[in-house]
């Protein structure tokens, strides 16, 4: 028989007291005018909870895309 996992907290603290959110899915979209978004999805005990958050152009995650857009089409 399996084992069933004890459910973790959504909202949990680090050992000095800082909150930290276990997060299931987080997913970062660039938009048409080039900023970019974090959707996130907790799923709490009553139900999934979603959040937007628009956190505009970033030049660094515009590179880290690229780079794994050519890496998984090599020429």
């Amino acid at each position: 028989m399996a084992k069933r996992r004890t459910p973790r907290p959504v909202v949990d603290a680090t050992p000095t007291g800082q909150a930290v959110m276990h997060i299931d899915g987080a997913l970062l979209s660039r938009g048409e005018r080039g900023t970019w978004r974090i959707d996130l999805t907790v799923r709490a005990a009553d139900g999934d909870r979603s959040l937007q958050i628009p956190i505009g152009k970033h030049r660094a995650i515009d590179r880290l895309a690229w780079e794994l857009r050519r890496s998984d089409n090599p020429s």
